[in-house]
C-alpha cells in the first residue's frame, strides 16, 4: 500500500516544483545545496534549520554567496 502511495505522489508532482527544507547544517550540506541549485526549476529550497548558530550562518553565506554568482 505505501509503495502504491509513493508512486501516486511522485506521478502527481511530475511537473511541480518541490520545496526542500534542510534539517542539519553538516559537512554535506552544500552539496545538498549546490544540487538543489542545480535543479532549480523542479525545486526550491525553503527552509534551512540547524541548533549551531555558527554552521547556520555559515550555510546562509555560503547561499549568498552562490546567489551572487549565479546573477
Amino acid at each position: 500500500m505505501f509503495w502504491n502511495t509513493r508512486l501516486k505522489i511522485i506521478k502527481n508532482t511530475k511537473n511541480k516544483k518541490i520545496n526542500i527544507a534542510l534539517i542539519g547544517c553538516g559537512r554535506i550540506s552544500t552539496k545538498h545545496i549546490d544540487a538543489i541549485f542545480e535543479n532549480k526549476e523542479k525545486s526550491t529550497l525553503c527552509c534551512i534549520c540547524d541548533v549551531n548558530l555558527k554552521k547556520l550562518q555559515a550555510i546562509d553565506n555560503y547561499i549568498r554567496e552562490k546567489k551572487s554568482t549565479n546573477k
